[in-house]
């Protein structure tokens, strides 16, 4: 069995507020060919100026390769689908977002969010 890395399985950009920050990857690897759950840790939000912001949405841009996608829901709430045509390769991106006005004060949270796939016979 090959492993596929899951950076290079994944592109995405993370949002809080308006500005970008960092997401890994902490799930255990996956194997070609085969479902598995990849987990993205989101370890703080944004620091602007002398602001420290919540996480309020992650944005998960998937390759077609990535088929039978399946989020799951997570401390950010409801996860908006984005698709494109039909079939197992549909999905092209999940939105994870809280709720308006449900944002906390500061930075004090570790998020993660969740989805399910079969990863590419690569």
């Amino acid at each position: 069995m090959r492993c596929v890395p899951g950076l290079i399985v994944l592109g995405g950009c993370l949002l809080s507020s308006s500005v970008l920050a960092h997401v890994s990857v902490v799930s255990a690897p996956v194997f070609a060919d085969k479902t598995g759950v990849v987990e993205l840790a989101v370890p703080h939000g944004c620091t602007v100026g002398d602001a420290h912001l919540d996480t309020l949405r992650v944005d998960v841009i998937l390759p077609a390769s990535l088929t039978n996608i399946r989020p799951v829901y997570g401390e950010l709430g409801n996860v908006s689908i984005t698709t494109e045509g039909s079939g197992a390769s549909a999905v092209t991106k999940l939105v994870w977002s809280k709720p308006a006005g449900t944002g906390l004060p500061g930075d004090t949270h570790y998020y993660s969010v969740k989805f399910r796939a079969r990863m590419p016979n690569a």
